[in-house]
């Protein structure tokens, strides 16, 4: 798989920044998909879009950009935009890049947050670009992690050649693929960085989500093969977890597990056992007397606990007992 500085803009110096995050190959940052979608294909009109509502509006610049200089470190750019319906004022914190931008009368699609000002309504900061060129507005738009120096603008910039010059391996079989209804490996990645529609995008994160699914699965069952192969010598003594003066009756719960415990001891296969309870449960209780057959079996146990204060009183308690 290509290395991560085959990419257009990807030098050594950004190179680095990416490792941070083990980003290493385009097939890399493929794999790293974005936190959320701005879905920027709802396009409204100035005078239904309620307060708070983030949406995409077509409007004809009213008024040129005025700046203003609130103090020595703040300017503010603004103007008036309009359509059929009304009038907004749309602006810009120390944004200088917004000189020789736009044109009185001409229109412009302006994607950000309407905010209800009295009568009147402004949208701050706006995304903006002309009608059909669709590169920021009129589609859904992903919303990566951020780190350091990155920016959204990189991050989709970087995405899209990733996209147009790598093509990953697919590894699940057609059957599997098939039998439940998953979307291939490239078209998935394209629908996760660039998705046509929220439909298309759900697929696609079902798809990587299944695959995460049986890594893990496939990964649990080959060390269980693996574990399967060793040979462990069976406990002869296993009777002696009774003999424990636990301060209070075992439930029948406990002894059950215990009895698993003690049979699982007495088998040539080492044990993998995970013992699932509530809070209060008695968890503790069957993990001391399987560490006690251990011991009388000449065997060692540990016991890992959260805090240093927890791994005290759970000496202190398997003492006693």
């Amino acid at each position: 798989m290509p290395d991560i500085r085959t990419l257009d803009g990807v030098g050594d110096v950004r190179a680095r920044l990416f490792a941070k995050k083990n980003i290493h190959t385009v097939e890399d940052l493929l794999s790293f998909f974005p936190r959320a979608y701005e879905d920027r294909t709802v396009e409204k009109q100035i005078f239904d879009c309620a307060d708070g509502e983030t949406v995409c509006i077509r409007a004809a610049v009213f008024s040129p950009v005025r700046e203003t200089r609130i103090r020595k470190d703040m300017v503010i750019d603004s103007m008036q935009v309009s359509d059929e319906s009304g009038m907004l004022k749309v602006f810009w914190y120390n944004s200088r890049f917004l000189k020789g931008k736009f044109r009185t009368g001409e229109e412009y699609i302006f994607y950000g947050t309407v905010k209800k000002n009295g009568t009147k309504r402004e949208m701050a900061h706006p995304v903006f670009e002309k009608p059909g060129e669709q590169k920021e507005t009129g589609r859904i738009v992903p919303v990566y992690p951020l780190w350091d120096r990155m920016t959204q603008g990189i991050m989709r910039k970087m995405m899209q050649q990733a996209l147009s010059c790598c093509m990953l391996s697919e590894w699940i079989p057609k059957e599997i693929l098939k039998k439940y209804q998953l979307m291939e490996k490239n078209r998935a990645a394209r629908q996760m960085h660039a998705p046509e529609d929220a439909g298309l995008q759900e697929e696609a994160r079902r798809r990587f989500a299944f695959e995460e699914l049986l890594l893990l699965q496939l990964t649990l069952f080959r060390t269980k093969k693996q574990s399967e192969k060793l040979k462990k010598a069976p406990y002869p003594n296993r009777t002696c977890a009774w003999e424990m003066r636990f301060p209070f009756t075992l439930t029948n719960a406990q002894r059950h597990v215990i009895e698993e415990i003690l049979e699982d001891f007495g088998k040539s296969t080492p044990m993998n056992r995970l013992v699932q309870g509530d809070v209060g449960s008695g968890k503790t209780a069957v993990a001391a007397a399987a560490m006690y057959v251990a011991a009388r079996n000449g065997e060692q146990s540990a016991l890992m606990a959260p805090t240093e204060i927890l791994a005290k009183q759970h000496y202190e308690t398997f003492c006693a007992l």
